[in-house]
């Protein structure tokens, strides 16, 4: 029988938006072998693989070939009539998202400048480099925020066979987020010395945008649930579990606001569903300053569309 916490580790290959590095590899290589090792027959143990890790391994494998045909079922593509309709819930919240974001922005004092919003389907090269399926993302090089058109209905129909909802604020989200990235761009936000809150900040101004949206009745009902759905779905699996997993992410919340934190309890940079889901909570209810709270402005920032011109 496979292990729960082994399944839980596996990462759903349809819903991963940022949650892992593009064109990132281990950096870990694999010591070479001895002369010894090399002439061993193959049904000999290579010296370090002790019975123990051997076994473990061999159940691991196991674990992960029994998940195989759940995950080869969540991947069936959407069809056209699918991505149509999350296409057209994504261009209409959009501009309610730019409208409001433009308002807070107004209000302050600072340039706002509107991204623009670019689906793909499949892969698209783009001025920030090769953007894989499965994916949203926010380019500062041209101002724009991309997204994968299956991936996203796939998302909206998989949250709405859940929730028993139209789904669209989950397939919404990723563009929030990505569009947290913009505002963090526009900002002009330097987080050199809190590098763990670039994407949970993120979380947190797509929560304040939907949390403010909320407020002059742009959600309805179960809106919210897809959110945290989609979140549920992107987080990192955890660093550990158990009470040391419990410890760090309590740790964290009792931080205070604006605070980096200690460590984030997941194996990628986004958090994991627990933390995310925090991170959308705490924009939603304290506001934008909240979530940008103690990060200082870089002085000078790397040219882009989302930055007002130099004088």
């Amino acid at each position: 029988m496979c292990c729960l916490s082994c399944q839980e580790r596996v990462a759903d290959p349809t819903v991963n938006f940022r949650s892992i590095p593009r064109g990132r590899h281990s950096d870990h290589q694999k010591p070479p072998l001895t002369d010894a090792a090399r002439k061993a027959p193959s049904h000999v143990m290579r010296p370090g693989l002790t019975p123990i890790r051997h076994v473990a391994l061999l159940s691991m494998l196991a674990c992960l070939l029994s998940a195989l045909p759940s995950f080869a079922a969540a991947q069936t593509a959407p069809s056209e009539a699918q991505m149509a309709a999350s296409d057209a819930k994504i261009r209409s919240a959009a501009a309610v998202i730019d409208q409001e974001w433009a308002r807070v922005f107004a209000e302050s004092g600072d340039h706002y400048s509107s991204p623009q919003i670019t689906r793909y389907l499949g892969s698209m090269s783009t001025p920030c480099g090769m953007l894989d399926a499965g994916n949203a993302y926010a380019c500062r090089a041209n101002g724009s925020i991309y997204y994968d058109r299956a991936f996203l209905a796939t998302l909206m129909a998989s949250a709405a066979s859940a929730l028993g909802t139209d789904g669209d604020v989950a397939a919404i989200f990723p563009i929030a987020h990505e569009w947290g990235h913009a505002i963090q761009y526009m900002l002009k936000l330097d987080y050199t010395s809190s590098p763990t809150r670039i994407e949970s900040d993120a979380d947190c101004l797509a929560g304040a945008i939907l949390g403010i949206s909320e407020k002059d009745g742009h959600l309805e009902r179960g809106d919210v649930e897809e959110a945290e759905y989609a979140l549920d779905k992107a987080g990192d699996p955890p660093l550990v579990t158990g009470i040391w997993g419990a410890t760090i992410e309590k740790l964290n919340r009792e931080a205070g606001p604006g605070t980096t934190p200690v460590i984030t309890n997941a194996t990628g940079g986004h958090g994991n569903h627990r933390e995310r889901v925090a991170a959308f909570h705490n924009g939603m209810t304290n506001g934008v300053r909240r979530c940008i709270q103690g990060i200082p402005v870089m002085p000078r920032a790397t040219r882009s569309p989302w930055l007002p011109p130099l004088p």
